[in-house]
């Protein structure tokens, strides 16, 4: 239901691996158009995410033993699930992948992890309780995945300082879960056609505006931030390419001509320098 991708892995100690997914991404545009006959209809709709789920895991399982199973559940306006709805069926679905395989792991992606959408929805939970809330299902979670987009609206968040962004992780290590970052800012604000076509860059901009040299100043700023805290146990770049179809706009690692960005090249030498 979500593009399948293969991320590679930058973390302290952690050495390189692959996590794939997200299996489901909680967007309109990353769901198929045919799951919207069934808006409202939770049964339904749990019924055919959980066959989804069951049949990418038995079919890779021995392959890929770490999934991004969910992103942006604790978001609401997709399929007219209400909050408690979506926890639920998050829960369901890290049911399936546990009876397939114990031994697999499990990670969990929240979308705007400040809880801006808080602002615009009728919610009860924070991102922060919703992420709470699964820990303490009785279903291990191996990991949160915090994804971190500034400037890209209504998907991320608004462009923070750094200081904010450790307050942040601080506020999730609380939880006692491995975290994850999923990381991206666009290297120009020009529309983007193969990008989301509900998302937009308008929320603030890192110091430089909206430049491959900003984006790269950034993403090292913030990656070794994470880097610098035992609880961030790996980080990702939102996309590759910006050439091919993707969410979020100009914020891959190669530009609409398969040329790589400066980021790119500030990602190696992170890599290198904690991945001896």
């Amino acid at each position: 239901m979500a593009t399948l991708r293969r991320h590679t892995v930058l973390g302290p100690g952690g050495g390189a691996s692959i996590t794939a997914g997200p299996l489901i991404d909680f967007s309109a545009a990353r769901l198929p158009d045919w799951l919207w006959l069934w808006e409202r209809d939770l049964g339904s709709i749990t019924t055919f995410m959980c066959d989804y789920v069951a049949t990418t895991v038995r079919r890779y399982g021995d392959k890929v033993r770490t999934w991004h199973l969910t992103s942006a559940s604790n978001r609401g306006g997709v399929l007219a699930l209400g909050e408690d709805e979506r926890e639920y069926l998050t829960v369901r679905l890290m049911e399936v992948v546990r009876k397939i395989d114990p031994k697999l792991e499990i990670v969990i992606g929240i979308a705007q992890p400040w809880g801006e959408y808080m602002a615009a929805e009728d919610c009860t939970y924070s991102p922060l309780i919703f992420a709470d809330t699964l820990v303490r299902s009785g279903l291990e979670v191996n990991a949160l995945d915090l994804e971190l987009v500034p400037t890209i609206w209504p998907r991320g968040s608004y462009c923070r300082d750094l200081m904010e962004i450790g307050r942040l992780i601080e506020q999730y290590k609380a939880l006692h879960v491995p975290l994850r970052l999923t990381l991206g800012y666009p290297s120009t604000s020009m529309p983007d056609p193969e990008a989301d076509r509900e998302l937009s860059i308008d929320a603030g901009y890192w110091h430089g505006g909206f430049t491959p040299a900003t984006q790269a100043e950034w993403g090292t700023a913030v990656t070794t931030l994470a880097l610098s805290d035992d609880a961030v146990r790996a980080v990702h770049w939102a996309h590759l390419f910006d050439s091919a179809p993707h969410q979020f706009p100009h914020s891959g690692l190669f530009d609409v001509r398969n040329e790589p960005k400066p980021i790119l090249a500030q990602l190696r030498q992170l890599r290198q320098l904690h991945l001896p």
